[in-house]
């Protein structure tokens, strides 16, 4: 579309009506050799909203004279000097007057709009597609079995477009399980990967992997209370504000409600939003403590603690406690493909299997289980380096989770502690609700801030330099928090030092999720880099788990495997062995199902193996690259020089 208005403003004379002799001749090589320079042209546009909205003005109309002074109009609107206009005006031939435009544009937005957009002050405005939109908004206010996402996913179902938004890989996984097996093609969307399914009208997806870029009928964003996370929010306060959907359903919980107002007062959608009530469908009662005896541990019951040791440790004691019992794990460490084959084990016990479950918080987020009831192992977790009391909001968002509706126990729910000293507290947790409103969404820069914001300090060389700047001077609208960049993106800037790579694939890699802090994934991660910098094709370095090797390797060497794919999603031409991390990965699932479903483990030593095993990072999720335009990011960045002014 833009193309097109440049086209049409070097077709007829700036002055006038008066074609350009020779414009037959330079028409196709318009078309032909300007790609590039018209990619980067759209890029400042979109940059700033006021000139989005004339160049909206522009593409739209259909007669030459009016866009002629249209484009008048916009040089003395965006205060262009005379000097600048006539020295576009005085250059004749098409392309050179194209190379002033962009030119003498670019001087224009760093001097006038580029310190205002890198200050983060207004992000709803870094989605036009969405603000040209007239979106109907709904929130599915309620507590946990309430029916919030499947009423959502059947409005999805009845449109002829639809994307989900999931917290979890698992549960994208199994909402893109549902829907194809409904008969309607979904595709599924992940960090690492993606899987086609039919004609891609309907995505399931994590929510960091929403797609800003095609118009939908209707959007799911599930969990919109985690817009307040202090790692995560800004996934959803992106999903939300950028979603190009007619219809949005917000699935969540009513403390959420008053940011959700916020925001969309912000877009001038307020008006268009409306609450929908949902009730719990299953009661859910507390029960007496199990004075810290497992030997209470029955059928259908969900031992939930917040550390993979504890999992591994509690499991090995029920066993010992229970002979006879089944006890699956899930935790977050897990594959998802692993998680979803212990939770479906686990699900047996609906068929009558005595079966019992070790969890973390990983099952907090929507999965389908048969938990009859919920057994707190604490109510203490260790977060932002120190340990914690849950809150009342996480407490009864895991304790939702026993009795769900259209499962084996939906009678009643049942939420109870191991130890009599935390039973006062869950009990408190319950009466008082989920606590304080949320008030704040977290946000961090898309890439193209980010470039804007090197383009300003070009006295700085070191991209690592450049990101702890911006770290210390961000600020927000008070509506907004910066989510936490330093333990996520530092890190990952600071192994980039001294690579000569266009900072644009600095800035698109610095989003990895990598949490590996082993000194063998510092030289596997920096390897990969050094080769990238040589425009070598990558090797992958690491070969796949031999059978009998230990869990913390197997989770080890699947989280270098993903975020290998995660770089080959984005950088094809280098990192080039896709398929097969893939089939790393698949043998790895395979090894680990084998693991966890023998009979004969020894579940001491591989409780021993996970606390010999040295510590991850933060749990950085994969972040979005230019709105998600993940194919197209290669093939605009590599070897080109950012913009400049």
């Amino acid at each position: 579309m833009l193309r097109r208005l440049l086209l049409r403003s070097q077709v007829r004379s700036f002055q006038g009506a008066r074609p350009i002799e020779g414009i037959s001749k330079n028409y196709d090589k318009l078309i032909n050799e300007r790609d590039e320079l018209v990619s980067s042209l759209r890029q400042l546009c979109t940059r700033s909203s006021s000139v989005r909205a004339e160049i909206k003005g522009l593409i739209c109309e259909s007669q030459d004279d009016i866009v002629i002074n249209k484009v008048n109009s916009f040089f003395d609107t965006y205060n262009f000097t005379e000097q600048q206009i006539k020295k576009i005006k005085a250059t004749e031939d098409v392309d050179d007057r194209l190379e002033e435009f962009y030119s003498v544009f670019a001087d224009w937005f760093y001097q006038n709009e580029a310190p205002r957009y890198s200050d983060m002050h207004r992000p709803w405005e870094w989605y036009p597609k969405a603000r040209y939109m007239r979106r109907r908004i709904f929130f599915h206010a309620g507590p946990t079995n309430s029916g919030k996402t499947h009423d959502s996913l059947e409005r999805m179902l009845k449109a002829r477009s639809g994307v989900y938004c999931a917290p979890l890989k698992l549960l994208a996984a199994q909402v893109c399980e549902k829907v194809n097996a409904r008969g309607v093609p979904c595709e599924l969307v992940i960090g690492d990967e993606v899987i086609f399914n039919g004609s891609g009208e309907f995505i399931s997806c994590t929510v960091e992997m929403a797609p800003l870029d095609e118009q939908v009928d209707v959007g799911i964003i599930d969990e919109i209370q985690m817009i307040g996370d202090k790692e995560r929010g800004w996934a959803w306060t992106r999903a939300l504000l950028g979603l190009p959907a007619r219809e949005i359903h917000l699935c969540g919980e009513p403390r959420a409600i008053p940011i959700i107002k916020k925001l969309l007062r912000c877009t001038g959608e307020e008006n268009s939003l409306k609450i929908l009530w949902h009730e719990r469908l299953v009661p859910l009662k507390i029960t007496e403590p199990l004075g810290g005896d497992l030997r209470k541990v029955e059928r259908g019951d969900c031992v939930v603690c917040f550390s993979r040791k504890q999992v591994f440790n509690i499991k090995a004691q029920i066993e010992e406690a229970r002979p006879g019992m089944k006890v699956n794990i899930v935790y977050g460490a897990l594959p998802h493909e692993v998680r979803e084959a212990q939770t479906h084990q686990f699900n047996k016990v609906g068929d009558g299997e005595n079966c019992a479950l070790v969890a973390t918080d990983a099952i907090a987020f929507g999965l389908n289980l048969n938990i009859r009831r919920i057994i707190f192992s604490t109510v203490s977790k260790f977060t932002g380096g120190e340990m914690r009391n849950l809150t009342n909001a996480h407490v009864l968002q895991i304790g939702g989770r026993a009795g769900r509706a259209g499962c084996a126990f939906a009678d009643c729910g049942y939420v109870s502690t191991l130890h009599n000293r935390d039973s006062a507290f869950v009990r408190k947790s319950f009466e008082q609700g989920a606590g304080e409103l949320i008030q704040r969404a977290g946000l961090i820069p898309t890439a193209e801030i980010l470039g804007v914001y090197w383009n300003l300090h070009q006295d700085i060389e070191s991209f690592y330099d450049l990101l702890k700047l911006f770290i210390k001077e961000v600020e927000t609208e008070e509506s907004f928090f910066p989510c936490d960049m330093a333990r996520g993106m530092l890190p990952i800037a600071e192994m980039m030092e001294g690579l000569t790579f266009p900072i644009q694939e600095k800035i698109v890699i610095s989003f990895l999720p990598w949490n590996d802090r082993t000194e063998g994934g510092a030289k596997l991660l920096r390897g990969w880099l050094e080769h990238h910098d040589r425009e070598e094709k990558v090797p992958v370095n690491f070969e796949p788990p031999a059978i009998g090797s230990l869990l913390p390797s197997l989770e080890q060497k699947f989280r270098w495997a993903e975020c290998y794919g995660w770089l080959a999603m984005r950088f094809p031409m280098t990192f080039c062995h896709f398929d097969k991390v893939k089939q790393i990965k698949e043998h790895i699932v395979t090894l680990m199902k084998a693991e966890l479903s023998r009979s004969d483990t020894d579940w001491e030593k591989v409780r021993q193996s996970v606390e010999a095993a040295p510590p991850t990072g933060p749990a950085h999720q994969s972040k979005p690259i230019q709105d998600n335009r993940l194919v197209d990011v290669e093939k605009e960045t590599r070897r080109k020089a950012p913009l400049k002014k």
